[in-house]
């Protein structure tokens, strides 16, 4: 059985002449009915995104045990908190899974530095990673070392 959903909400329209970010008018004689929602300090904004939400979380309420377990899955196999223990700084780079979803490539970089170090199951190799084709390290490379990441059972 589906459970009843509730309506969903309706903006109000107020049809002004389209404008730029920052307020300046096209002059194409178009109007836009939803420019109220830039102002802030409108209103009705919180209560209309207030009850977007509410909408949402009823529309996505069947989802929610797959959703947990999804996310668990993704904490499971990639935890950033395991990575950045004994260290003051963490950034993740690039990751990608491999085409059977088996593998994951990623680099990470605990000094905030522009090119990310590559890491074997949280650990630095002791020798060069081939690089993974359609993958390339965030930041830029300094010539000194070609980009390098590595791959971790998923």
């Amino acid at each position: 059985m589906v459970p009843e959903l509730p309506a969903p909400p309706v903006a109000k329209r107020i049809p002004l002449p389209r404008a730029y970010p920052g307020g300046s008018v096209v002059n194409d004689g178009a109007l836009d009915e939803y420019q109220w929602l830039r102002d802030p300090a409108d209103p009705d904004l919180i209560p209309l995104l207030e009850a977007e939400n509410a909408y949402a979380d009823a529309v996505l309420a069947p989802q929610r045990p797959l959703t947990e377990q999804i996310y668990a899955e993704i904490r499971a196999r990639l935890n950033l908190n395991a990575l950045a223990k004994d260290h003051d700084y963490l950034n993740l780079g690039t990751l990608k899974a491999s085409p059977d979803g088996r593998l994951l490539a990623y680099s990470v970089d605990y000094q905030g530095e522009p090119d990310p170090a590559p890491h074997r199951d949280g650990r630095r190799p002791q020798r060069p990673l081939r690089p993974l084709q359609g993958m390339a390290p965030r930041g830029r490379n300094n010539g000194l070392h070609p980009p390098h990441l590595s791959l971790t059972p998923a």
